[in-house]
């Protein structure tokens, strides 16, 4: 059993598992190793606030690490997933591209953006199909307050391209979130 989430870290169990393998590991050996896995805090990092999930990925240094976090995010049930994001990597285009992956990907219902690349992640939300209403941004200095009035059971939260610290301001509204 793999103790980190999302479908992409699967690939990396068994390349790891292979080359245990081909080094003359046993399997149960490479089992109990891979169980010990995790990923790195803020790396699409599952975080159970009671009724609330969030997804912390913080530490997404590439567009390929965006996509696969929303990837978790699509995977996961809920009854409404959110996310929030700040200023992404690259140009105009790229953020457009990344609205529409928020949607296309991510299976998002709603995206809260922080910051200033508001107008074309909005832009790339809505060409794929998310309503305008559901595209709201939001500056980062009244963020965690008014996002805390916002969640509500059941939602999962996508964190990825805001400031760590803002996240952990929102986790530390939700008293006994945890790493799951």
């Amino acid at each position: 059993q793999l103790n980190v989430w999302g479908r992409h870290l699967l690939d990396n169990a068994l390349a790891a598992w292979s080359v245990g393998r081909a080094v003359g590991i046993d399997d149960a050996t490479i089992a109990v190793r891979l169980a010990r896995a995790c990923t790195p805090p803020r790396r699409a990092e599952v975080i159970d606030a009671g009724d609330v999930t969030f997804i912390d990925d913080t530490a997404s240094q590439s567009q390929t690490s965006v996509k696969a976090a929303l990837s978790l995010l699509g995977s996961l049930k809920a009854k409404r997933r959110v996310v929030i994001c700040g200023s992404q990597f690259g140009d105009a285009a790229t953020h457009a591209k990344f609205g529409h992956q928020i949607v296309e990907v991510g299976s998002a219902d709603t995206m809260v953006v922080v910051g200033d690349s508001v107008r074309e992640i909005t832009r790339g939300a809505i060409d794929a199909g998310m309503p305008r209403a559901q595209c709201l941004h939001c500056d980062a200095v009244a963020f965690p307050e008014k996002i805390s009035n916002f969640l509500a059971a059941g939602d999962v939260i996508l964190f990825t391209g805001v400031d760590a610290e803002l996240a952990q301001r929102v986790l530390a509204l939700f008293h006994n979130a945890a790493p799951v």
